[in-house]
């Protein structure tokens, strides 16, 4: 495994680092972006500098972990990047009402959301229109107008009724969100289980007293992280191989980053032809722990570390149930057959009453409920947007210290036996 250079404590944040994800960080990338470029001339000098500078949070965060879904980003503070206090009082400054109103032309939501607003609001011009088109048709061409007395007065709708509509949509809205909500929550939650107990075995590795098991217990949990990610991210194809939203996420360079071993790496590497690459690693992993065990571990250690291996495959087992099952299809059509109704029919309740000033009302109608459906829709499958390369790099980073503290202690085996001699040796009178 790579070790990472020293690191001052203001820059220990795993999502600032531009080699956090190491250099697999483009890994299994189809697609060229042009701000890569920018990575040519360090930041704080030049040009080039000024335009680093000036990239949105977007394109570093594409940039630094290309496995995310980069229709699915935000060009402003996104989920798909870890949190530091800085972040945090970004997130909660208090102008964000005026900067995040101004900011609707870049946002995910309304770019996702324009072609059906605007062919919603085009269908409400046609309604307003429609009447005195007719008409005046009818009396250019000298032809008997069946509709001489329609308007859109005779179609109105009673508010209080389409109301009624409103509230069965909010409720599909309600439950359809807290949904999606309660699985985004869930996937974090569980790669934030798979943390701790890779920490776990990280902390428990002191009493293996084979270093070359103990380096590798440890290597095999850092290249655990990286085989879930990509089992998660099993890919998006596109019919142009060049659209840069085309993506599989290929482990190969993590792997063999975290494993020094080139025969273990690429045996892991050759098990995706065999089968589930996930639980061949695990396995591994649980072979090494025996062997530990016959070279004189602890039995009641190895139950412990045992029991944090179990802990990381049952938390990739929930990320796999997740991405592979979603909210019943049922449900998620009939929320949007329901909202595209309510919004249909919107426009017989108000132009009577505003005329042309229904058409801005409906596309801003529309941005506002169909956004609350996209964004559960989002957040559905989270490991799209979850930030699972920096989450990886940091369960990479913690194996290195165990190995770094390992090498260490490997590197002068006698102080410590300096100092037991001196704690037990007789007081001198």
């Amino acid at each position: 495994m790579a070790t990472r250079g020293k690191l001052s404590e203001d820059d220990q944040d795993e999502d600032d680092l531009d080699f956090e994800a190491g250099p697999g960080g483009v890994e299994g990338w189809h697609g060229k972006y042009e701000f890569n470029t920018a990575k040519s001339t360090p930041l704080g000098t030049g040009d080039d500098a000024d335009a680093k500078r000036k990239r949105t949070v977007r394109e570093l965060l594409l940039s630094r972990d290309p496995g995310l879904n980069q229709t699915l980003i935000s060009s402003g503070t996104s989920i798909s990047q870890l949190f530091d206090q800085d972040k945090w009082e970004r997130h909660r400054m208090v102008d964000r009402f005026i900067v995040d109103l101004l900011s609707i032309p870049q946002s995910t939501v309304f770019l996702r959301l324009l072609k059906p607003c605007s062919v919603l609001a085009v269908y409400t011009a046609i309604l307003v229109v429609l009447p005195n088109t007719v008409n005046q048709l009818c009396a250019h061409f000298k032809l008997m107008n069946p509709f001489a007395n329609f308007a859109m007065s005779t179609l109105t709708l009673p508010a209080s009724a389409h109301s009624l509509l409103g509230t069965l949509c909010g409720l599909v809205l309600v439950f359809r969100t807290n949904s999606s909500y309660g699985r985004f929550v869930e996937g974090r939650t569980a790669w934030g289980s798979l943390i701790r107990h890779a920490r776990d075995v990280a902390r428990l590795s002191v009493y293996v007293p084979d270093d070359k098991l103990r380096r590798r217990l440890c290597e095999l949990c850092a290249a655990y992280a990286y085989v879930l990610k990509t089992r998660l991210r099993s890919g998006r194809t596109r019919s142009d191989p060049t659209d840069p939203t085309a993506f599989k996420d290929i482990p190969d360079e993590s792997v063999r980053r975290c494993v020094t071993d080139p025969v273990l790496a690429e045996t892991i590497l050759a098990s995706a032809s065999t089968g589930n690459r996930c639980l061949f690693t695990l396995m591994t992993i649980s072979k090494t722990l025996k062997a530990s065990l016959e070279a004189g571990t602890p039995s009641e250690i190895h139950r412990n570390i045992e029991d944090a291996v179990s802990g990381m495959g049952l938390a990739g087992g929930v990320c796999e149930r997740i991405v592979a099952t979603p909210i019943p299809l049922s449900f998620s059509r009939h929320t949007a057959r329901s909202l595209v109704i309510w919004l249909l029919t919107l426009p017989f309740v108000l132009v009577p009453m505003m005329g042309w000033l229904s058409v801005p009302c409906i596309f801003t109608l529309a941005y506002l409920v169909l956004g609350i459906d996209e964004i559960g829709i989002q957040i559905e499958e989270p490991f799209a947007t979850l930030p699972l390369t920096p989450l990886c790099a940091t369960i990479e980073r913690d194996m290195s210290i165990a190995i770094a503290d390992m090498d260490s202690s490997s590197s002068s085996p006698s102080e410590p036996e300096a100092v037991s001699d001196a704690r037990f040796a007789p007081a001198s009178h």
